[in-house]
């Protein structure tokens, strides 16, 4: 926005005047810069005492995206810059209101064939980085970076150096259709290293810049010609947030990142890339907005692709070679560590493997190099579709003690179990996994199958209430009537099964022990009873401490408030009253003694 000024013109109106005066005797010029009746603007340069052509005031700024200058803006939009042995240039000065949009904002420029120089101001700083589509990042600290064939016929990097000294360039401003002298002029040093010429035409040169300060919306892009065959192109992309690709974290070397994983977000702006597919001097930021470029690094992107950025530029793209390698490797139902060799250089850590020499059981692969504290060394086989949380291992733990003991493990199912290995016995189990060294000192084990595969299924029913039924596996041939318990801890834990017949329906449940010289009259069971009538009702059932046949009474109740007893009793062996509706029974839970 304008600031506010009393000056003084020495015609009828702005638009006829020839100067402007800070006071009413026209002695003193007013300060160099544009200025405003609310209408029109001119431009106003006190060194020259020259009053610039009309601008209306909606095209003192193009606004973004509105404007592309094509090939030849230098040539079509104004006559031609004088050759590179006059002395005076031309500085070609676009204004583009970026109005409050926040994010990126990107400018394309061409110089084509002949040199031009060009440095982008903004919030009161100036910038010369590029990345072009033919050489890369192209940078300079000092004034203005000149791009173009450094061999070009009508004006080659020799005819850019004859003015290192420095050369005046004559003001030319956009008003929304062409440029028109401003009646201006100023000085550019050009430095040695501000000429960044190059063998071929260098072809689209990016910038990208911040834009975080909605009220600051001026972009000002200026073009320095000294060629007499300019042919130019610009063009700026309003603030907008970047588009996203998913990438490694930053590594030093290819190889580490080749067995990185992909758990990351970043940015990009193509500059050679297209439709999402990075390439060669695209940039890369860890922001959609362009604030924070990209850690130098190497980056994976794919499974057998790595990127390496270098000042927010991608400067490299190689693939991840077959080149195989040694890492550790965690068996998962044990948590021990292995030394694999033989993993594919495109593996990143973390990554559930194979290896045959271990029956296909499954391992997570680490970055970790072996040190030689490992199990012992095993060989690569492949990857796995499944991983640790859904691996399922048959394992078969040895009690050589006199006493049972007990073994913690995590289920199939991802629940926390306890199974007791019977004393001087072995008991198998389908498990996920366990603490290898949380074992006691006597119990040992042995892995039968990686997947549980072989496990022979059968129905069996709850001992106390055969409505209650479920598929277990077993490693053996059971037959029915055998007594088994599970890992199923519904109704409660250490419940007793029988064995009634095979089945091919999904693994329920795994048979941790088979019971031997025993029945279902050997177990005991807590019932719950019920009752919603109005009517107390007695009820005798079979001790299992002593064999005795007891009775009891349930309480009267009604249906918003039943009463309940809890009755410990030889399976089967309840019995209630025939006939009452409002009379039931459910296992409460298993072994109650």
């Amino acid at each position: 926005m304008g600031v506010l000024a009393n000056v003084h013109i020495d015609g009828s109106s702005f638009s006829t005047a020839t100067g402007i005066w800070s006071d009413s005797a026209l002695t003193t010029y007013a300060t160099t810069g544009w200025y405003s009746d609310g209408s029109i603007a001119r431009y106003w340069n006190s060194s020259t005492g020259l009053l610039g052509p009309v601008a209306t005031c909606p095209d003192c700024e193009v606004e973004c995206s509105d404007i592309v200058f094509s090939l030849g803006s230098g040539t079509t939009t104004d006559p031609s810059s004088p050759p590179a042995s006059g002395s005076v240039g031309k500085k070609f000065i676009t204004n583009f209101d970026t109005k409050t949009g926040l994010g990126a904002v990107v400018i394309r420029f061409n110089p084509g064939e002949e040199a031009n120089g060009i440095n982008v101001k903004y919030e009161g700083n100036t910038y010369r980085t590029f990345s072009t589509q033919g050489y890369g990042r192209k940078t300079t600290g000092s004034n203005a970076i000149w791009l173009g064939n450094e061999s070009a016929t009508d004006c080659d990097a020799s005819d850019i150096n004859l003015n290192i000294s420095g050369s005046d360039f004559d003001d030319f401003l956009f008003d929304g259709t062409s440029f028109n002298p401003l009646g201006s002029s100023g000085s550019l040093t050009i430095a040695a290293g501000d000429v960044q010429t190059t063998a071929t035409a260098p072809g689209e040169c990016v910038m990208v810049l911040n834009k975080a300060n909605a009220a600051s919306s001026n972009v000002q892009v200026n073009v320095y010609g000294l060629c007499a065959g300019d042919d130019w192109s610009l063009s700026l992309e309003c603030p907008a947030t970047l588009p996203s690709f998913s990438a490694s974290d930053d590594n030093l070397t290819i190889e580490e990142a080749c067995s990185a994983t992909i758990d990351q977000t970043y940015y990009y702006v193509h500059v050679k890339g297209s439709n999402g597919n990075l390439a060669l001097y695209d940039f890369v930021f860890d922001d959609s907005d362009a604030a924070t470029p990209a850690t130098d690094g190497w980056y994976r992107i794919s499974t057998g692709l790595a990127i390496r950025v270098s000042n927010g530029i991608i400067d490299s793209i190689s693939p991840c070679d077959s080149t195989v390698k040694t890492r550790r490797a965690t068996r998962c139902y044990d948590g021990k560590v292995f030394c694999m060799s033989g993993i594919p250089n495109s593996l990143s850590g973390g990554e559930p493997v194979f290896s045959l020499e271990q029956g296909n059981c499954i391992f997570e692969k680490t970055n970790d190099v072996c040190d030689g504290s490992e199990e012992g060394n095993i060989t690569y086989s492949s990857t796995s579709s499944n991983n640790c949380e859904n691996s399922c291992v048959l394992i078969e733990f040895t009690n050589s003690a006199s006493i049972d003991k007990t073994v913690s493990y995590i289920d199939c199912f991802a629940e926390a179990q306890t199974l007791t290995v019977t004393a001087n016995s072995t008991n198998s189990i389908c498990l996920g996994s366990f603490v290898a060294s949380s074992l006691d000192s006597d119990i040992t084990y042995t892995r039968i199958d990686c997947d549980c595969d072989g496990l022979n299924k059968y129905v069996a029913t709850l001992c106390g209430d055969s409505t209650v039924s479920l598929v277990v596996g077993h490693t053996s041939t059971l037959t029915p009537g055998t007594l088994v318990k599970t890992t199923d801890t519904d109704p409660g834990t250490d419940c007793v099964y029988v064995v009634e017949q095979s089945s091919t329906d999904s693994v329920q449940a795994y048979v941790t022990s088979v019971l031997t010289g025993e029945t279902c009259a050997d177990q005991s069971i807590t019932y719950k009873i019920t009752n919603t009538e109005n009517v107390a009702y007695s009820y005798t059932f079979t001790n299992p401490a002593n064999g005795l046949v007891l009775s009891g009474q349930v309480p009267a109740g009604s249906v918003t408030n039943p009463s309940a007893v809890l009755v410990c009793c030889v399976p089967d062996s309840l019995n209630l009253p025939f006939g009452p509706s409002g009379l039931s029974y459910e296992v409460h839970f298993c072994n109650c003694t």
